[in-house]
């Protein structure tokens, strides 16, 4: 007697590894999604860490211009951004326009699955805005 081949199986077997394939790269995703927002988020920390630096560059001598604006020294308050930033282990840029600090931190998020599929650098940023001003009591001036 001829004993048949029996093939009940095989494709639920190749079912449950396709599934756990495509589980696995859905969550390597979320792994380094998660992964590049919390980099997100540092990089604007950071960002915002260093506009508050920059605008207390108070210009002591002119403490406060004709307009009864507060003068900040434009240059030592970019430089003071930039070393923080550094300091972090980020780059960045800085514009100071009449009082208006905006800085951008930006970084570089490493993934931890996605090299496999050929992705090993996803770049972050995040940019925030300070003001200086003038203020008494919590009120502006």
């Amino acid at each position: 007697m001829k004993r048949r081949h029996d093939e009940r199986g095989s494709a639920l077997t190749t079912g449950a590894v396709l599934l756990v394939t495509v589980f696995t790269l859905i969550l390597a995703l979320a792994v380094d999604l998660a992964g590049q927002v919390q980099t997100k988020r540092q990089a604007y920390d950071v960002a915002a860490h260093a506009a508050r630096v920059a605008g207390q560059q108070i210009d002591t001598d002119r403490f406060l211009n004709a307009e009864s604006t507060l003068g900040l020294s434009s240059e030592p308050a970019r430089r003071a951004a930039l070393d923080y930033i550094e300091q972090v282990g980020m780059t960045g840029t800085v514009t100071i326009d009449d009082g208006e600090i905006t800085v951008t931190a930006t970084a570089t998020y490493r993934p931890v699955i996605l090299p496999i599929l050929g992705i090993d650098t996803l770049p972050v940023s995040g940019t925030a805005q300070a003001r200086t001003v003038r203020a008494l009591d919590g009120t502006e001036r």
